[in-house]
């Protein structure tokens, strides 16, 4: 089978590291996968960047449309497109792909697009805090980490967005049925919608000895140790930063309490407590992070399926986490981590003393049952197999409709 991956980045970002770990495992079994990306970060040769002009990118943000300025269509002349017997989407958003073109794509061949958050739900934002719905998607002001607005057109985007969606035949998957229901209250809810849980690859994650783990890394041995992880640190506020630092002044005058901060550049901070790494990409690197810590504090305010949470429940670390988004479908409370009130200051720091006072042999098995969680639902492996089946099942459809 001969698969082609669009996505706006090639390695960060939680949706570039489901779409490369799939193409890995596609290509394990025996697949072609080729990438079209709008920021490329390897020298893999099956990945190609799809061109944006700065001067397109510049009125693209003036008027917060994300939708027509860029000239996409060529991709239906690249022999990959061509020779595809799947085009698999993930992110369409970030200002580089014309929405128009999923149009004519999905006319060629068939169209599977993972919705990694509610970008396609909503007329511009990565993330909808509103309920309501109306004209088919979503209301509300939003949040949108990649982008930001010069000139609000919200009914124009909505009108594009519904009219393209209407004329398009795709369809769609998400990593949790949290998302998918939400997916049936819009103008989506006739397009055919697939469960496909996030996966990742188990080998990473040895469970090495915490000790060991923290020799190599250079942390201390006797230290509890915080983990909080954020692409672009104290400049993402989605991720709960304000909520970090809450965390980290009742803990200010516990020398016993270290605070790791992976994916931000470090910022001038009145905390001794608190160090700085830069953003990782390097999955073995990450997993031995996850496995030098007491626990990932994961204070999010909206999510769909986080790998992070994954990722750590894989090494065996508890999560604390709000109960926000797809993150119930995975952690039970108390039993592979502690599921906090939302936006509620006093349960997330209830929950980290809970966590952090376990005995050996509670915190024991509480790791043991997020390991075997992992193990038995969300590997990588899984995750390929369920996407190969859907991928068969549309060419399948497509096939019959032309015959």
């Amino acid at each position: 089978m001969k698969i082609l991956l669009i996505n706006n980045q090639e390695l960060k970002g939680g949706a570039a590291v489901v779409a490369k770990s799939l193409a890995l495992g596609l290509e394990r079994m025996g697949h072609q996968v080729n990438f079209l990306v709008a920021q490329k970060d390897s020298s893999d040769m099956n990945v190609e960047t799809i061109p944006t002009s700065k001067i397109r990118k510049f009125f693209s943000y003036l008027f917060s449309n994300d939708i027509d300025f860029y000239k996409t269509d060529y991709i239906l002349d690249l022999e990959i497109f061509k020779k595809a017997d799947v085009i698999h989407c993930h992110n369409l958003s970030g200002h580089y792909f014309n929405l128009n073109t999923l149009e004519k794509i999905s006319k060629l061949k068939p169209v599977l697009w993972t919705f990694h958050d509610a970008y396609p739900l909503n007329h511009y934002y990565a993330h909808n805090f509103s309920d309501e719905v109306k004209g088919g998607l979503f209301t509300g002001q939003g949040f949108s980490f990649l982008a930001k607005v010069l000139w609000y057109r919200k009914k124009y985007l909505k009108r594009r967005k519904v009219a393209i969606y209407k004329n398009s035949d795709f369809s769609i998957a998400s990593p949790s049925q949290w998302l998918i229901d939400k997916i049936k209250k819009t103008v989506l809810k006739d397009k055919k919608n697939y469960l496909v849980p996030n996966g990742i690859d188990l080998t990473l994650y040895n469970n090495i000895d915490r000790s060991e783990a923290r020799k190599s890394l250079g942390l201390p041995i006797d230290k509890k140790i915080i983990l909080f992880m954020a692409n672009g640190g104290s400049k993402n506020p989605l991720k709960g930063w304000n909520y970090f630092l809450e965390v980290v002044e009742n803990y200010r005058n516990n020398p016993n309490v270290l605070f790791l901060v992976i994916g931000g550049e470090e910022i001038k901070n009145k905390y001794e407590s608190v160090k700085f790494i830069k953003y990782l990409t390097d999955k073995e690197e990450v997993s031995k992070y996850y496995q030098a810590c007491d626990v990932l504090l994961f204070p999010s305010l909206a999510e769909n399926f986080p790998l992070a949470v994954l990722e750590s429940m894989a090494a065996g670390t508890p999560v604390l986490s709000f109960n926000v988004g797809g993150i119930k479908e995975v952690m039970v409370h108390k039993e592979n981590g502690y599921l906090a009130e939302e936006k509620n200051v006093a349960d997330l720091l209830s929950g980290l003393d809970y966590l952090l006072n376990l005995s050996e042999s509670e915190l024991e098995l509480m790791s043991e049952r997020s390991r075997n969680k992992i193990k038995n639902n969300y590997s990588l492996e899984k995750m390929v197999d369920n996407y190969i089946k859907v991928y068969q099942e549309l060419i399948n459809k497509k096939n019959e409709n032309r015959n």
